[in-house]
C-alpha cells in the first residue's frame, strides 16, 4: 500500500506520504507523555521513529499520510499559538464544526498567541496549483484487517490494541446505537480496513479538520484500495470519537470488547455509496512530489526570528 507519492487533497486539508522530513516533528509529539497515553503508545528515541516511518512507507498492510492543514489569512497577520512542541501556525477560520474533536495537550488553559505579518497574496491556499501556506497538524492511518475482523462473531478479544481516531476523553453522554446485524453482499467483494486520525496541534481542533482527514483516508482506500468496510475501534468512554463516528460518519455498532474497554463500530460501502462519499468529501488525487512540496510551501514551526 505503498503511498510515497500520493498526494490527497480535499476542500480544505492535503494528504500527504509520512517522509523522511516529517520525523522530527512527529517525533516531537510522540514525544510529549499525555499524547502517548491518549494514543495508548510507546515513546521511541528519533532514531527509532526514522526506522519506524520507513516501515509504514513499505508495508503493504497498513499506510499513514501526515495531515496538512492551510494557514489562513486575516487582515495580513497570521495568528501562532503554543502546541505541542512549541509555537505553530494555527488557521483563523469561523464557524467551523467539529468541536468535540478534543486532543488536550499537557500545558492545558488558554494558548498564548502572537500576531506575524505575511503575505496575503502568497498565504492564501487554492486547489489549482497556487502556492499556499501549509502546516503540519497530524496524521491518519489504514490497517488492512482480516476478512473475519469485519464480522460480528467474535468470543470478546480483539488482536489490536491500538484505539481509534482523536483518543478523546469526554463527559458527554451520547444515545445508544443499535448493532449492525446484516453485511451487504456488495461489500464481501472489497477489502476491510481499520482508520484512525490523531490532530496532535491543539490550535487546529475544535475545525473539523478530524473528520474531514477521516472522509479524506476513507476516500483514497475506497478509490485505490478495493475498500469495502471500515472499522473504528474506540475506547468505550471515548464519547466524542463515538459521536463522531456515528452521527458524522454513519457507523453502526459492530461489537463491544469489554477486555479491552473498546466498542468497535463499522461501515459498509456498495458502489453508489463510494461515489457519493467521495464527492461529498471534496476528494482529489494527484502525485506528491517535491515540485508539489514547494508549492505547498509546509511550514512546522513559525521561525524564532518571526515570533514577535
Amino acid at each position: 500500500m505503498n503511498n510515497k507519492n500520493v498526494l490527497v487533497s480535499g476542500q480544505r486539508l492535503r494528504l500527504v506520504p509520512y517522509l523522511h522530513h516529517h520525523v522530527p516533528r512527529y517525533h516531537c509529539w510522540m514525544s510529549d507523555p499525555k499524547m502517548l497515553e491518549l494514543t495508548a503508545s510507546e515513546p521511541l528515541t528519533l532514531q527509532e521513529e526514522y526506522e519506524n516511518q520507513q516501515e509504514w512507507l513499505c508495508a503493504e498492510d497498513k499506510l499513514t499520510f501526515i495531515i496538512l492543514a492551510p494557514v489562513s489569512v486575516r487582515q495580513g497577520e497570521m495568528e501562532v499559538h503554543e502546541g505541542v512542541c512549541g509555537k505553530c501556525s494555527a488557521t483563523a477560520e469561523e464557524n467551523v464544526e467539529g468541536g468535540k474533536k478534543i486532543l488536550h495537550s499537557s500545558t492545558g488553559g488558554a494558548s498564548q498567541h502572537s500576531k506575524i505579518p505575511v503575505d496575503a497574496a502568497t498565504a492564501l491556499t487554492t486547489r489549482d496549483g497556487e502556492e499556499g501556506l501549509y502546516v503540519m497538524i497530524g496524521d491518519c492511518n489504514l490497517f488492512l484487517l482480516s476478512s473475519g475482523e469485519g464480522e460480528m462473531e467474535g468470543d470478546g478479544s480483539t488482536d489490536s490494541t491500538v484505539d481509534t481516531a482523536f483518543h478523546i476523553l469526554s463527559s458527554d453522554k451520547i444515545s445508544s446505537v443499535e448493532p449492525t446485524t446484516t453485511n451487504p453482499t456488495a461489500a464481501d467483494c472489497g477489502r476491510c480496513f481499520e482508520v484512525e486520525a490523531m490532530i496532535a496541534e491543539g490550535n487546529f481542533r475544535r475545525r473539523g479538520f478530524g473528520e474531514e482527514a477521516v472522509r479524506l483516508l476513507m476516500s483514497y482506500a475506497l478509490d485505490k484500495l478495493r475498500a469495502s468496510r471500515f472499522v473504528a475501534k474506540v475506547r468505550a468512554n471515548n464519547f466524542s470519537s463515538i459521536q463522531l463516528f456515528t452521527s458524522k460518519l454513519g457507523f453502526t455498532l459492530l461489537k463491544e470488547v469489554p477486555v479491552f474497554g473498546e466498542i468497535h463500530y463499522i461501515k459498509f460501502f456498495i458502489d453508489s455509496d463510494g461515489e457519493s462519499w467521495k464527492e461529498e468529501a471534496g476528494y482529489l488525487i494527484g502525485t506528491y512530489d517535491e515540485s508539489v512540496e514547494r508549492k505547498l510551501r509546509i511550514t512546522n514551526l513559525v521561525p524564532e526570528n518571526e515570533q514577535t
